[in-house]
């Protein structure tokens, strides 16, 4: 059908429909899946009346919607020991420590998230993880991946690269081997935890697609003021949130380096194997980089706290993990600094103007 056989009105009822969905699908907004759903029962409609009706009606859209909780606000690190893979059996409750809020308990009562303003909120999150879970795999993801060499900012919006460090040799733990990744930022943003620990800032730095059958994950991190001691965190050999979940390592603001798993998020196993303790990494430039050997399962925490890259603990499967054998991804999760600027600010001035780590570079090469 041409747009020479739609009337005025036809096109502008297609077009505003269209507008509403394209502007829900760039912000990421929870009405994406609505906003899609108008659009296409627009078109169906007017094509229907053209053709005189006798087209089958579709079903619902394909996929759960757009994850309500993409930052991962109503869940603790580590969660509560809560069955996350029975779904079906939620159930969404008042809070006990403040009623007028809800959260998501399994059937023995035990916590899967919390601090939703309302049962419905809570209900919504329910709803999700049956549904990803009852399909059996995750849910198609609503920001599909940019071209090589961009990103998705803030507004969802593909955007070229920042150029990364040109590596020198001794600048990695490993030479570097063909071409580098660089990464993405997500945060600076707020994270929600259960009662008795203040929420946290948090930011991230994030590489997808990882095809290389051994890396390395390499960062250098300046931290700046803190409100309570944490971790640098590296994560990778795996995939966030994925079957056979990622290894979790890093180095605590006191200095403690370790190797631990996220066999499943948000539950972690840390520090299963722990390194040497070297000292703050507080107000100095440090490397923490994670290195992978797909082939044998052999991971590596190396760490630079200014005197050159030093080997600081590995291990082979470490905590009995599986990660996927295909492409995988890393993260840099930086908790616990004592930030007052803009939530997801992008620029790295004003981050640490504000309290906020000063994140150097971080990238992954194959090796």
């Amino acid at each position: 059908m041409s747009t020479s056989s739609l009337t005025p009105e036809e096109i502008k009822q297609i077009t505003q429909a269209k507008k509403e969905y394209n502007e829900a699908f760039m912000n990421g907004s929870p009405t994406m899946q609505d906003e899609a759903r108008e659009y296409f029962d627009t078109v169906l409609d007017i094509i229907l009346k053209k053709l005189g009706g006798g087209l089958p009606i579709p079903g619902p859209l394909p996929g759960c919607g757009p994850n309500p909780d993409p930052n991962n606000e109503h869940v603790k690190e580590g969660g509560w020991g809560g069955d996350m893979a029975a779904a079906k059996l939620w159930d969404a409750v008042p809070m006990t420590d403040n009623p007028a809020l809800f959260k998501v308990v399994d059937a023995a009562g035990k916590n899967i998230a919390h601090k939703f303003t309302s049962e419905a909120e809570a209900q919504k999150f329910i709803d999700y993880h049956r549904c990803k879970q009852e399909q059996g795999g995750p849910d198609p993801d609503p920001n599909p991946v940019c071209p090589p060499g961009q990103h998705r900012d803030a507004a969802g919006v593909c955007v070229p690269d920042t150029p990364g460090p040109t590596p020198t040799p001794g600048t990695t733990p490993y030479p570097i081997k063909g071409t580098l990744m660089n990464s993405s930022q997500r945060g600076p943003t707020e994270r929600h935890y259960a009662s008795g620990k203040a929420d946290d800032w948090t930011i991230e730095k994030n590489v997808k697609n990882i095809p290389f059958s051994q890396y390395q994950w390499v960062n250098y991190v300046t931290m700046g003021p803190i409100e309570h001691d944490d971790t640098i965190s590296v994560k990778f050999g795996g995939v966030h949130m994925g079957a056979g979940g990622w290894w979790d390592c890093g180095i605590s603001f006191g200095g403690q380096t370790c190797l631990g798993t996220e066999p499943k998020h948000p539950s972690t196993n840390l520090c299963i194997v722990k390194g040497p303790k070297l000292g703050s990494v507080l107000n100095k430039k440090v490397g923490v980089a994670g290195v992978v050997f797909k082939a044998t399962g052999k991971i590596e925490l190396w760490i630079d706290m200014g005197d050159g890259w030093k080997k600081a603990c590995e291990g082979t499967n470490v905590g009995g993990l599986k990660p996927t054998s295909g492409n995988q991804e890393a993260q840099l999760r930086i908790d616990g600094f004592n930030y007052s600027g803009k939530k997801d600010e992008s620029d790295m001035e004003k981050i640490v103007a504000a309290g906020g780590p000063r994140i150097h570079s971080a990238i992954v090469t194959e090796i």
